[in-house]
């Protein structure tokens, strides 16, 4: 399994947005992040060291007039990382903007998972509150943290502050008791990027504006957020030895083609087009195929005779 995993964050890292979005630059973050192992390898073994846990999957970014009903990358990852979960008997609710609630249920619907859904209020409340007190384990997939003023930014600096949740103080309150919380990210200004600040601050465009200060336990950066949540999915099914966990390429071209329906859009054009984060459909289903085949090699007996 361990050597699955750093193939799989190997290929988690593989660059190839568009110009314009940061490129290269999350491989150099990852290293940062890293420990002795993988860090897909940590987190499952974190994941699997508490079976039955309540787990809080926080995402979705909306902005009025370029992402009116919030873009692909985030919701389709959380749906599949929320079946995963489910299907390993864990408790999952996925908490999301009201403007990407009715994505985020269409997409689970598309892989058959029950995960419960939840809008999530915008600033800090007593819902926050409770969601810090009942949950056992936090993830975030693509969901932006504040700076150092508390503000939120897109990854050329627009302020995003007003227009999505803000759950700086919720991640605090599972990091101070002592709960896992996971941070999957693919540009900086999303929530776990505190974890290496210094050294993002200094190598990301815009860094000083748009960096995190918010930590998880575990950051995970990667090329596309979505990739990240649904390389975690195949380290379960590696861990757990069950190949049934993963997103399968025909899975991934129904939520694109759903996105395009429900105009949740490709956040790398602001575009309802077949691509997420300005990278094709095609090259999403290529990506999840080779996960897939990391995965059954992993989990396949093979001794070669010749």
């Amino acid at each position: 399994m361990k050597i699955g995993c750093e193939n799989i964050d190997r290929l988690v890292n593989v660059s190839i947005r568009s110009p314009g979005m940061p490129r290269g630059a999350m491989t150099e973050l990852y290293d940062a992040a890293k420990g002795e192992n993988a860090i897909s390898y940590d987190i499952v073994q974190s994941l699997l060291a508490k079976p039955s846990a309540r787990i809080a999957i926080f995402t979705g970014a909306s902005v009025p007039n370029h992402l009116p009903n919030g873009e692909n990358d985030g919701p389709m990852g959380s749906a599949v990382l929320g079946r995963a979960l489910e299907k390993l008997g864990y408790a999952v609710t996925i908490f999301t903007e009201r403007e990407v609630l009715e994505s985020q249920r269409a997409f689970s619907r598309i892989l058959g998972s029950d995960v419960t859904i939840e809008e999530l209020q915008r600033d800090p409340s007593d819902q926050h509150a409770r969601i810090a007190r009942e949950f056992d384990i936090g993830i975030t997939v693509e969901k932006a943290g504040g700076n150092r003023e508390g503000l939120l930014h897109s990854i050329n600096a627009n302020v995003r502050t007003g227009t999505r949740a803000n759950i700086d103080a919720l991640i605090a309150a599972l990091n101070a008791a002592g709960k896992l919380t996971v941070g999957i990210g693919d540009g900086g200004n999303e929530i776990g990027f505190g974890k290496v600040y210094d050294k993002a601050r200094e190598i990301l465009p815009y860094g000083d504006t748009i960096v995190t200060v918010v930590a998880t336990e575990y950051l995970y950066p990667v090329a596309i957020s979505n990739w990240g949540a649904y390389a975690l999915a195949a380290g379960l099914a590696m861990g757990a030895e069950r190949s049934d966990l993963t997103v399968t390429p025909e899975e991934e071209r129904a939520m694109l083609e759903k996105a395009m329906e429900l105009d949740c859009r490709d956040g790398g054009t602001g575009r309802a087009d077949f691509a997420v984060d300005g990278v094709s459909g095609a090259s999403s289903m290529a990506y999840v195929q080779l996960l897939r085949e990391i995965v059954t090699a992993t989990l396949t007996p093979y001794s070669r005779d010749f």
